[in-house]
This record gives structure tokens, sequence and C-alpha cells, in this order.
């Protein structure tokens, strides 16, 4: 039995326990639409493609979990471009799957055609990767979800060409391809270099991201132990309570706080 594109993608996706996607059906997308009434998977369509982004953006935000965007080739993918650059600024997990013509197609006056979207996506995305045959489709999402739990999280954009997307395989496993990237190493050597810096600093000062927003107890810990302040920034604010004598509680864009 074949088994669609379409039908693989969300395979991978429930997989890494995703649970809505957000997005604008479009004549590109249409064939991985129909596959997603059988999934456990629920749509949120929004009125343009940067409140989708948004949408993921804040779902992310609020979860901790990937938030997973649709769009179709050029104008969805440079309508979500603003909310990807924000995610980008601000290290927040988001997944974009965006459709573009057959590289080989162009330049052909086709519908939505980019002059080079490939180019367009590395500028707004943290990792940006073409699926040029359909078993790829396993390893690039389980890459992306290995970037977001392991690296610095950001938008990850995966664009689909639109003969990948009609293309029918036969089922079977996927053999896993590394991708480019960054996963967490034996750190255990910087880790002691760092502490053997840290007892012999005379006025150490702990500055904390939104990366920091599970390690709330382990950080006061530390700053406790070396009578050091504690600045966050502003995705960081509210991981520690505001009334610890050692959090700084001022933006460190402020003069006085740098």
């Amino acid at each position: 039995m074949l088994k669609s594109f379409a039908e693989h993608l969300f395979e991978a996706m429930e997989k890494h326990g995703v649970e809505y996607i957000f997005g604008i059906p479009g004549v590109h997308t249409a064939e991985i639409y129909r596959a997603l009434a059988d999934t456990s998977i629920r749509h949120i369509t929004p009125r343009h493609e940067q409140g989708a982004g948004f949408m993921a953006d804040g779902y992310a935000r609020v979860t901790g979990r990937p938030g997973v965007c649709l769009v179709i080739t050029g104008p969805g993918l440079a309508n979500i471009s603003t909310a990807m650059l924000q995610a980008q600024a601000d290290s927040i997990p988001m997944l974009v799957f965006a459709t573009c013509n057959n590289p080989s197609n162009f330049p052909l006056g086709r519908l939505h055609e980019m002059r080079d979207q490939s180019a367009f996506g590395e500028q707004i995305a943290l990792v940006s990767r073409r699926i040029d045959h359909p078993e790829q489709i396993s390893s690039v999402i389980d890459d992306a979800f290995a970037l977001f739990e392991h690296g610095r999280p950001g938008p990850v954009l995966l664009q689909i060409p639109l003969d990948v997307i009609h293309s029918k395989e036969i089922p079977r496993q996927f053999a896993h391809t590394a991708g480019n990237v960054d996963r967490i190493t034996d750190t255990a050597p910087d880790l002691r270099a760092v502490a053997k810096d840290l007892n012999q600093s005379q006025s150490p000062v702990i500055v904390i991201g939104g990366g920091a927003k599970h390690a709330a107890s382990e950080i006061l810990d530390l700053a406790e132990r070396l009578d050091a302040p504690i600045v966050t920034t502003i995705n960081a604010s509210s991981c520690l309570p505001a009334e610890h004598l050692l959090v700084v509680r001022a933006s460190p864009s402020l003069g006085p706080i740098r």
C-alpha cells in the first residue's frame, strides 16, 4: 500500500508530540492538508500567515514546546518572516514548513515563484533545509527537535518542493541521516574551568536569558554561593522570584545595569 508524503509528514510530527499546526491552506499545500483529517493534530487558521507565526510563537512561550506552521510558497513564507525573525531574536522554538517551486522550474513564471526562496529562508531562519526526497522527512524533523531540545532554539524552516509533496512512497523504516544541527557534547572540562574562574572571581555577576527558565533553583543556589547579583533578560524576567535580594529588578538594556 502506497503512503503519501503528507502521511509520512504527519506521522513524524505526531511522534514528537505535535498537537497544533497554524497555517492557511493554499493551492500548493492542498495535498498536505488532505492527510490532516486522519491525524490527532488540530489545525488553527488565522487571517494572515504573520498571525500564524505569532500564534506559534505565543504557543511556544506558554507551553515551552515548538510552535508549528504550514505556509505556501513565496508570499506565504514572506508573510510569516516577521514572526520568524522575532522568534530568532528571542530564541523561541518554531518549526515552519513552506512549500516551494521545483528548483528545475525556475524561471518559468510559476505561481508564487520567488527568485531564490532558499536564500530568503536562510536569512530568516536559524536553520533552513530543503526536503528533496520523501525519505528525508523523518530525519530532518528529528534534527529540528534535537536543535530545540539541545541547542539554542529558534525558527527552523523546512522547504518542500511541489514534486516531493505529490510523490508516493512504499512505507519503510527511514534511515536517519544527521543534519547540520548543534547537539550537546561532554561539557565537564568546560564546567571545571568555569568553576575555577568563578571561585577566583572578586565581583561576579550572573546574566540569564530565557533558556534558563528550567534552572531557577540551580541559578539561585549558584548566586547565593557566589553572592552574585542576577540580571535577567526580558525573556527570563519571570524565572526567578523578584523579591529575592540578589535579583536585579531592572532591564539589562539600561545604562546603569550594563
